[in-house]
C-alpha cells in the first residue's frame, strides 16, 4: 500500500493502515497549486508517485508546467552491480507554451537498464495529447549514473527532433524493483514539454 504521504502529498485522505515512511526516506511531494494536471494514483505502483500540473495564467501570474517525482530511495548499496533489467510503466506530461496554457500527455514508458555500465535506455511510445494521437513527442534516449549512486541523469530527445532537454531519476524500492524521474524538454522557447514518468520490473 502506498504510503499516507503519498496520499497526503495528492490531497487525499489515507487509509487508517497506510504506512508512515521514516524521517530517513525522502520527504512528500508538494501539495499543487490550483490548476489541472494528472498523477500516478491507480497505476499500481509500490515505491513512488509522481505526476504533473498545469498552473493557468491570470492577474497574479504567468503561469507555467510543473512535474513531481517522489518515492522510497533504493540504497545506493542495493542497486545491482551487473546484469540487465527492463522497467515498463507510465509517463504523464504537460505540452504547449507556459504562458498559454498546455495540453497532457500520457505515454507508454520502458526502461532499460544495463547495470554493468550503469546505464538506462529511455523510450517512451504511444503518446497522446488530450487523448489524440501524437506520436512525434515520442521521446528517447540514455540516463546514466555514477558508481556508489542509485540516482540517473541524461538527455531525452523528442521523435520530431524539435524538442530536447534534461531528464533526472531515481530506482525506487528495498532492491530496485522500480524507478521514476522527471524530464523538461524545448523547443527554442516555442514550445516546453515538462512530466514525469515511473516503472517497474
Amino acid at each position: 500500500m502506498p504510503s499516507a504521504e503519498t496520499f497526503e502529498a495528492l490531497g487525499m485522505f489515507a487509509p487508517p493502515d497506510a504506512p508512515r515512511r521514516s524521517s530517513s526516506q525522502s520527504t512528500p511531494a508538494p501539495t499543487p497549486p490550483p490548476g489541472s494536471g494528472g498523477n500516478s494514483t491507480g497505476l499500481g505502483f509500490d515505491y513512488q508517485s509522481f505526476g504533473v500540473w498545469n498552473i493557468p495564467r491570470d492577474q497574479f501570474t504567468l503561469g507555467g508546467f510543473s512535474a513531481w517525482s517522489n518515492g522510497q530511495p533504493t540504497p545506493a548499496s542495493a542497486v545491482p552491480g551487473s546484469g540487465s533489467a527492463r522497467f515498463t510503466g507510465n509517463l504523464i506530461g504537460i505540452h504547449g507554451k507556459p504562458s498559454s496554457g498546455g495540453q497532457t500527455a500520457l505515454a507508454n514508458v520502458v526502461l532499460d537498464a544495463n547495470f554493468s555500465s550503469r546505464s538506462l535506455g529511455f523510450a517512451s511510445s504511444n503518446t497522446t495529447l488530450n487523448g489524440i494521437a501524437a506520436s512525434r513527442l515520442d521521446l528517447n534516449g540514455t540516463l546514466t549514473y555514477a558508481p556508489g549512486s542509485s540516482s540517473f541523469a541524461g538527455t531525452l530527445r523528442s521523435a520530431d527532433g524539435t524538442l530536447s532537454g534534461a531528464a533526472s531519476g531515481a530506482f525506487y524500492g528495498p532492491r530496485a524493483e522500480e524507478a521514476g524521474g522527471k524530464f523538461n524538454l524545448q523547443s527554442g522557447g516555442a514550445a516546453q514539454f515538462t512530466g514525469a514518468y515511473g516503472a517497474k520490473r
